[in-house]
């Protein structure tokens, strides 16, 4: 890791969650709109595998299931229903 991405650690750490997002939500519009389809597809893809384990931790089955309803039809609105592949 180079010294830039050690001070940029750093600094997150100072941050409170709303500054986090700001800058969270900043840096993703400015890495998708440099991405190939194809390398947004697997950056989507690694965070969200990488990322849920740490964002489930502490939840119950029933706070899982709250954020699942939340999410959810978010989700289903921007997929095509009709070509996903739902084993059953």
């Amino acid at each position: 890791m180079g010294l830039f991405s050690r001070i940029a650690q750093q600094a997150v750490h100072t941050l409170n969650k709303d500054e986090l997002e700001q800058i969270m939500n900043s840096a993703l519009d400015r890495m998708l709109n440099t991405m190939t389809k194809e390398e947004r597809i697997d950056f989507i893809q690694s965070i969200v595998e990488k990322g849920i384990v740490n964002l489930l931790t502490d939840m119950d089955s029933d706070d899982k299931a709250k954020l699942m309803n939340s999410l959810l039809p978010q989700i289903l609105r921007q997929l095509p229903i009709d070509k996903l592949n739902i084993p059953g």
